[in-house]
């Protein structure tokens, strides 16, 4: 059996099934730039034209007696038509013939290859006008074909984590089903927990996961770490003062009494928002001058002042939410595994 997706079509050429030889007959016209037109189709046969009913362009295939693979018997490979009359519709363009072509370009789960990129790639190399709607369900096929489905994704999950556990002693993991559907997975890798011990104890948490319907995190911190004091991070309540009082004039003040080491230092400032805008004064005072004031801060802030750390650690993941859940867990892994030497 020879794949000849990348080449030429031969007399006793032998096909896995009558799937490849359509897949590979398909890629095959669109690379010679021409379309087919199917005459006979059965279980045991597939014969083909071209699309010219007066060409001299034929192919045709028979199942194995002994087995599903399909061998080409017949194959004329002379057009006797002209050029203009093959005609440009690829109609065998199909998602799942293109996807084919474009799978390699999602082997490594950081390619962000699009629909668009994907309309430019077909027209610049088969001069196929593709509509964006077609290169989407281009992309999603091709997705699938490289990457595997959600359901393949969520199977291999347990294993995967079963795995970590094994070669990083100290790992934490937990896979929970429920009605037969997945819920959640935790994992904890045993090496950031060791490293944890010598991190500053600060933690940064990105301020949407605090909201009331996440009650239980905050309840999670008061336990684990019962004398932490919750401070807030004054860039956040920049932009709340921004959007709230549609206007920046008191950034550079919020910031100075932020960052203000004494609290006579604060109070200076602070009348100085207070003497602009009352109304923003006592919006900022509602907040607590102890979460957002170094000076006020009943505990060691160790210069946080902002949860950038929670912001970088979204923007440098905001990609991997898209991939299946596998490799998700395993770009996760790899990020931790920057910051900790892991074996993965």
């Amino acid at each position: 059996m020879v794949d000849t997706s990348g080449g030429e079509l031969h007399v006793r050429t032998f096909f896995r099934d009558k799937e490849h030889l359509k897949m590979v007959v398909g890629l095959y016209v669109m690379k010679k730039g021409f379309d087919y037109y199917v005459r006979k189709s059965g279980t045991d046969i597939w014969y083909v034209t071209c699309k010219d009913t007066d060409c001299g362009w034929r192919l045709r295939a028979k199942k194995n007696v002994l087995s599903n693979m399909f061998e080409v018997s017949t194959f004329h490979n002379v057009h006797t038509c002209s050029l203009d009359l093959r005609g440009k519709d690829n109609h065998q363009a199909s998602p799942l013939i293109v996807a084919h072509l474009i799978k390699d370009k999602f082997a490594t789960d950081s390619s962000n290859h699009l629909a668009s990129d994907i309309r430019k790639s077909m027209h610049k190399d088969y001069r196929i006008q593709m509509s964006y709607e077609k290169a989407w369900r281009c992309r999603e096929k091709g997705l699938h074909l490289a990457r595997g489905t959600p359901k393949d994704s969520y199977s291999k999950l347990p294993s995967y984590l079963h795995m970590l556990q094994l070669r990083n002693p100290g790992t934490i993991t937990d896979f929970v089903v429920e009605d037969g559907r997945f819920k959640y997975c935790f994992f904890s890798l045993g090496p950031c927990i060791r490293g944890f011990r010598f991190c500053q104890p600060v933690v940064c948490v990105d301020g949407s996961f605090l909201k009331i319907r996440h009650q239980s995190i905050v309840r999670a911190f008061e336990i684990v770490f019962p004398d932490a004091h919750h401070g807030a991070c004054y860039h956040h309540i920049i932009m709340n003062v921004n959007h709230k009082f549609k206007t920046d004039a008191f950034t550079n003040h919020i910031y100075t009494c932020a960052y203000t080491y004494s609290k006579s230092e604060f109070h200076r400032e602070f009348e100085n928002i207070r003497a602009m805008n009352v109304t923003v004064a006592q919006y900022l005072a509602k907040i607590g001058f102890e979460k957002w004031v170094r000076s006020y801060f009943p505990r060691v802030r160790y210069n946080v002042m902002t949860s950038n750390w929670a912001e970088s650690f979204n923007n440098t993941t905001k990609d991997a939410r898209g991939f299946l859940i596998t490799a998700a867990v395993a770009f996760l892994v790899g990020f931790c595994a920057l910051i900790k030497p892991i074996s993965i």
